[in-house]
């Protein structure tokens, strides 16, 4: 009888390894498996990105679905040329559904990628010609100094998804339209 109490108690205690000794022996693993995503010279690479749009525009703030494209130029491991084109449909809170503004841009970017293994983190900044208007506003051009940040995860040796942030300030009439922010997913593919 005692030895059964000895026995209950005992392995009552033995709960075996703990949840995040685990979770780390398994991370370790990926980071040793994983091949570096690289982004060589004279790479190119193609985005989508759809995402979430804000502007505050002619004293109301417009929020809306966009669409970004992106190709990409490989200069070294670390460095990029970006050119892209945005598109995005605004309404402002309580206004009327035909009151809709319309955001487009175009521009060039500079990008750092940082290469760790499997997750590639990167910044880049740009100049951007930007325009707003719709049916209730006359189309207004702006240029746009981009600036943002994002992190992709390498899928394959071609394939990357991520998210991405993008802040517009939009120039010369900073008072009027003092800025653009998208925020959204992205997929890459990379070819050779």
């Amino acid at each position: 009888m005692i030895l059964c109490r000895i026995h209950a108690r005992t392995t009552a205690r033995r709960k075996g390894p703990s949840p995040w000794l685990l979770l780390a022996v398994v991370l370790t693993g990926f980071v040793i498996m994983a091949k570096p995503a690289r982004a060589g010279d004279g790479e190119w690479i193609l985005s989508v990105s759809p995402e979430a749009a804000m502007a505050r525009a002619w004293g109301k703030t417009h929020w809306g679905p966009g669409m970004e494209l992106a190709v990409e130029y490989g200069l070294s491991d670390s460095w990029t040329l970006r050119g892209q084109a945005t598109y995005a449909a605004l309404w402002a809170p309580g206004s009327q559904p035909n009151s809709m503004l319309s955001m487009v841009q175009g521009g060039a970017d500079v990008v750092w990628n940082l290469d760790v293994l499997r997750l590639i983190p990167f910044i880049h900044a740009g100049l951007a010609a930007a325009a707003l208007g719709g049916r209730d506003q006359k189309w207004t051009p702006f240029l746009a100094i981009r600036i943002g940040a994002g992190l992709d995860y390498l899928l394959n040796r071609c394939w990357t998804v991520g998210m991405t942030v993008t802040y517009n300030l939009l120039v010369p009439k900073v008072t009027q339209v003092p800025a653009l922010l998208g925020l959204g997913f992205r997929a890459t593919y990379r070819w050779f």
